[in-house]
């Protein structure tokens, strides 16, 4: 069984201008002190991200925003108290101390304070901000633990955090005056901001159409090697589609037991529609695993699009690029 790196290890290396890779209750993470422009140069190097496509700025305590972006406003003011720390990241105005390469030019900083216990240990023994994106190749799915990050990147130290509580990335927003928009969806929805915030708030559920420069936002990511597509049983001659192709059907209980006998030759892994955490836990696994496999296609039962179930859509059509 692989052993993992120490925390003293993690925070050394991360001191001293290394990447490291460093567990949050998301995904992992591809860490470098934001600080050091050289060291965050070797993200970009390391995951081949393009340099367009800014980087989250992780806090260990709530309180230190002030040190790296300006708080503009009440609203923005009322999220951080709300929901942080936790799987939520907020754009604000970036101070001076914040590089352009983190930000990928803009003047707005992607800020979070995770609530790992291991990631927030380690934020206070570096001492300093750390830039951190998915710990993957751009493009390919997150990794939910240690194993996964291990197989990305073999070569880096890694701070074994267990497996990841929500699966997904964090919810990301932006004040627009006296609205909050929702740049990506997870498990902090808008309609739990509408209710937290009051009804003379307004959230745009998704922003659709947007010129601000946002992390995740522009390039396909999260995707399998293998096809993925949504699962289609409307026309009666959809077998003849995927005859003899190794297939997996990612798909309710429901459609599971409808399907079991059309797919014998699939492997099914489903959801219960009432556990939807468990459901986000395993979608990027199920993902990776399916590059494992050198899997044909990846079938998937469309998600409804209320409540958390839209950023489980949002990661898939992502994957889709659609």
């Amino acid at each position: 069984m692989k052993q993992y790196n120490s925390l003293q290890d993690v925070a050394e290396v991360l001191k001293n201008g290394t990447i490291a890779v460093i567990p949050t209750e998301t995904v992992y993470g591809l860490a470098a002190t934001v600080f050091d422009d050289n060291a965050v140069k070797k993200i970009f190097e390391k995951k081949r991200r393009p340099a367009d496509n800014p980087l989250i700025v992780h806090l260990s305590h709530r309180d230190q925003i002030d040190s790296i972006a300006i708080v503009e406003n009440e609203l923005e003011r009322k999220l951080i108290d709300l929901w942080m720390p936790g799987p939520f990241t907020i754009l604000l105005k970036k101070k001076e101390i914040i590089s352009d390469l983190v930000t990928a030019g803009s003047d707005l900083v992607a800020v979070r304070v995770p609530s790992h216990p291991l990631a927030q240990q380690l934020l206070e023994k570096v001492g300093v901000p750390l830039a951190a994106p998915s710990a993957n190749p751009s493009g390919k799915p997150s990794p939910t633990s240690a194993e996964m990050a291990h197989f990305y990147f073999p070569e880096l130290k890694i701070l074994d955090g267990g497996a990841c509580h929500t699966g997904i990335e964090s919810t990301v927003v932006y004040v627009d005056g006296s609205e909050v928009v929702v740049m990506r969806p997870w498990l902090i929805t808008a309609e739990d901001m509408r209710d937290a915030l009051g009804g003379t708030v307004v959230v745009r559920a998704v922003a659709t159409k947007t010129d601000l420069v946002a992390p995740g936002m522009k390039y396909k990511h999260y995707a399998p090697s293998c096809g993925l597509e949504w699962l289609d049983i409307r026309s009666s001659d959809f077998l003849s589609w995927y005859a003899g192709k190794k297939i997996w059907l990612l798909c309710s209980q429901e459609m599971a037991h409808s399907l079991e006998k059309t797919f014998f030759w699939s492997f099914f892994i489903w959801w219960i529609r009432s556990d939807l955490l468990w459901l986000a836990q395993k979608l990027f696994l199920t993902f990776h695993e399916a590059d494992k496999l050198w899997l044909d296609l990846l079938l998937i039962e469309k998600f409804d699009t209320q409540w958390v179930w839209l950023a489980l859509m949002n990661r898939v059509k992502k994957a889709m690029w659609l």
